[in-house]
């Protein structure tokens, strides 16, 4: 969707006063049009990539739109950025780009000819959503998709932490500055060597697998819980889901600061504390849902 060059413009509430504000933070056209199709390869969230022509200035401009000025953010595909013929667009791309349009065979037309001569699956994608990309803009903001997993671990994804083998995400083996795309290289090369390291140390290292009493302990007051979830709670569990969500959104997006992360971790701990009297469950359903926002409130503190 980066790579065919579609015109980022921001809006009011009602969808008026349309306006390309990429050109807020980018020197000149094409440093702004290098720096869209650079969003195709490097679509996380980068520190390293803020400064001036970087690709990461792109979300940062997103947010400020939405957060900060109140107003839409859509990508449109109907239209060149910048009004320019795709000539001239093509001129003020980087090398890099502008050889990967050609080899595409993707350089003439609209943005929408150009995802579609590249993927039609992405045009197709959207289309079968009710969303028509060759009509219609598309409303963005920015993912908080990732937060990468330290946990170390040796070249069979074997933790120093006995009979225990962090693999994709969980793992750090990809680093604190993902690439895309290694995070399904680590999960699936990963949890293969984990298993073949296993089974070659099965029965000769690992020592057979038990509950131990601490465990078994453990376990007995979680479950003991259900039974506790729904006496005199007031707020339903989809409430509680919305409100962790909404904290992480807050506190642990793509722009964070320690007093906020700090805050959002003892709201975590003091929720998490009074969750299980302040839930209120009323039918078998609502007790699953209970449990998943007990379970995401474990996961937030982690995070």
């Amino acid at each position: 969707y980066q790579q065919a060059l579609p015109r980022y413009l921001s809006t009011d509430s009602a969808g008026g006063d349309p306006r390309e504000f990429l050109t807020d933070v980018y020197r000149d056209p094409g440093e702004l049009l290098t720096a869209v199709f650079m969003k195709g390869y490097e679509w996380p969230f980068n520190a390293d990539r803020v400064g001036p022509g970087g690709s990461s200035l792109v979300d940062l401009a997103v947010h400020r739109e939405i957060h900060e000025r109140g107003r839409r953010v859509w990508l449109d595909f109907t239209t060149n950025p910048l009004g320019l013929p795709t000539e001239r667009l093509l001129t003020l791309l980087n090398e890099e780009a502008r050889e990967y349009l050609m080899r595409s065979e993707a350089c003439a037309g609209a943005p929408i000819d150009r995802l579609t001569r590249m993927n039609p699956g992405a045009v197709a994608l959207y289309r079968d959503k009710g969303v028509d990309l060759s009509a219609e803009p598309l409303e963005i903001a920015v993912c908080a998709q990732h937060h990468n997993g330290g946990l170390a671990a040796d070249c069979w994804n074997r933790s120093n932490l006995a009979n225990f083998y962090p693999v994709g995400e969980a793992c750090g083996s990809h680093g604190v500055r993902r690439p895309g795309g290694c995070a399904l290289n680590a999960g699936q090369t990963g949890s293969m060597r984990a298993a073949f390291q296993i089974a070659a140390l099965r029965g000769k290292e690992s020592p057979a697998c038990r509950i131990t009493e601490p465990i078994r302990r453990q376990i007995g007051e979680t479950l003991a819980l259900g039974g506790v979830f729904g006496r005199g709670g007031s707020r339903s569990a989809e409430d509680w889901i919305a409100r962790i969500r909404g904290r992480m959104d807050g506190a642990a997006a793509f722009i964070r600061s320690g007093p906020a992360v700090s805050e959002a971790l003892r709201d975590t701990l003091r929720d998490r504390a009074e969750f299980a009297d302040a839930v209120a469950v009323d039918t078998p359903g609502g007790l699953l849902t209970a449990w998943l926002a007990w379970d995401m409130l474990a996961a937030q503190a982690a995070a």
